[in-house]
């Protein structure tokens, strides 16, 4: 099986954090071809290690002098990637990318489309990102809407945002905030209009979220979540109402099935979240989302998105 890589830059808005700053985006692309056949894969991650999540070169070096090898003339075989991986941080993304591109290729081989393996009947709603730390204005969103934001952004800034919103996530991105910043984010929003804060404490910090659960403050915990035992553990301590699971993160589309249904299971809000994918990915999670009965999530702009061509600087795998 002949494996090949290439990376492709889009443009972005809204997507400015407490992290990173930034107007674009670069998605990682593998190909796995043989017999005529050919699965493309896709994941987004970082220019640069973020929390645990790391930066795309690390990603792509695993994934070339580590995983590829590990498959052992295995075909298909997308649920079974990621018990070849070790610990590292890159062990999960490099495992979401190649179990996609190998499911991709099955369903070529078999004359179907990823539609046909993930058809569920639930409805999927899209959520819209915008970001109050951007240094330029944005335009207010209409219906599910999340907002980053950071511990200096000022009240009228979200009001601005979510003044048309349906439904609203103030999306922290692991900096810490006390109680009193966020009740003064509240204060922005129309009574009904909070969907929750996500991720106002350190990712992996089970404990200081706790009280803000306690005093009625929705919380969902989104760089904190990559495994089962994440979940659980988000559960257990009552840290939070809610999460976000990535399918990246997760380490492909098996594991995200299992913390989607173990979460829901413990009584906790879901939706799939996403790094700004290509509408070749987001084809892929709307119609994975299909099967759960999720919150609005990062799913739009994807239908009937093409598979992609290599283009630019390809990059053999194997």
């Amino acid at each position: 099986m002949e494996m090949r890589a290439w990376t492709e830059v889009r443009e972005i808005s809204g997507r400015s954090s407490s992290q990173q700053s930034h107007s674009q985006r670069t998605s990682l692309f593998l190909e796995v071809i043989e017999d005529g056949y050919r699965g493309v894969g896709e994941i987004a991650p970082h220019d640069s290690a973020v929390w645990f999540d790391p930066a795309r070169a690390d990603v792509l070096a695993y994934l070339r002098g580590f995983l590829a090898h590990r498959l052992d003339g295995r075909r298909g075989e997308g649920s079974s990637v990621l018990h070849l991986t070790d610990a590292s941080n890159a062990a999960r993304p490099a495992a979401a990318l190649l179990e996609m591109a190998l499911l991709d290729w099955v369903l070529q081989r078999e004359g179907r489309e990823v539609e046909d393996v993930f058809s569920g009947s639930h409805p999927v709603l899209p959520q819209v990102t915008r970001s109050a730390i951007a240094p330029s204005a944005e335009a207010p969103a209409t219906g599910p809407l999340r907002i980053k934001v950071a511990p200096w952004i000022t009240p009228d800034r979200i009001a601005l945002l979510a003044k048309s919103a349906d439904t609203v996530i103030l999306d922290v991105n692991g900096e810490v905030v006390d109680r009193n910043t966020i009740e003064s984010w509240l204060s922005a929003l129309h009574e009904g209009q909070l969907r929750g804060v996500e991720q106002p404490v350190r990712p992996g910090d089970w404990n200081s979220s706790v009280p803000l659960v306690e005093a009625g403050i929705p919380i969902y915990l989104d760089e904190s979540i990559r495994t089962v035992t994440d979940v659980r553990h988000a559960a257990k301590y009552r840290s939070a109402t809610g999460v976000c699971v990535k399918v990246e993160r997760a380490g492909g589309f098996a594991m995200a099935s299992r913390l989607i249904v173990d979460a829901q299971e413990r009584g906790l809000d879901v939706y799939l979240g996403g790094f700004f994918e290509s509408p070749w990915a987001k084809r892929w999670m709307h119609a994975f989302a299909t099967q759960f009965a999720l919150g609005p999530s990062d799913v739009g702009g994807g239908h009937h998105a093409p598979r992609p061509e290599p283009r630019g600087d390809v990059i053999r795998i194997a």
